[in-house]
């Protein structure tokens, strides 16, 4: 069974998958007349039991630097009809220079307590992070160039713990 994956602020249908498919394979979301709104997805992992997230991972896609994010939030809860919890927020560091690009379609070789040193991403701690959720929101409010219609990227992990 695969992980339950929803986009919001989209005005495609982004693949889903292809944000955790372990591949450099692009996910991309296009925002056209919906910039006032938030734009991430929701995340249901497949195992269905409380996880404790201690970091976020963003690998870059194969072009359009204007396309990344440069802040994030990152929520959870513990079920559908509970409120959202936030766990972090911030800039990635990657706000002010822009990172290398990754090939489309390589495969992520990454474990818990790194990511793949062969390729390009981004990694946020939350080390001080013990709260347990079944279910996680990303929300994705700017990306490089403010305003632009696309939000892309390559790649995400939530590397943490199984309770």
């Amino acid at each position: 069974r695969e992980s339950t994956i929803t986009s919001f602020g989209c005005k495609n249908l982004p693949i889903g998958r292809r944000i955790f498919d372990r591949t450099t394979e692009k996910y991309v979301c296009e925002r056209t007349g919906l910039l006032s709104e938030p734009t991430g997805i929701i995340v249901t992992p497949s195992h269905g039991q409380p996880t404790v997230v201690k970091s976020l991972r963003l690998y870059t896609h194969n072009n359009c630097p204007k396309c990344d994010a440069v802040d994030y939030i990152v929520e959870g809860r513990v079920d559908q009809s509970s409120p959202w919890i936030i766990i972090a927020q911030g800039d990635f560091d990657w706000k002010d220079s822009v990172l290398g690009r990754n090939d489309r379609g390589k495969p992520v070789s990454s474990t818990f307590e790194s990511g793949d040193e062969d390729l390009e991403f981004e990694e946020v701690p939350f080390s001080s992070n013990v709260q347990a959720f079944l279910e996680y929101r990303l929300t994705f409010p700017t990306t490089r160039q403010a305003g632009y219609t696309y939000l892309m990227f390559a790649e995400l992990e939530l590397p943490g713990w199984i309770i």
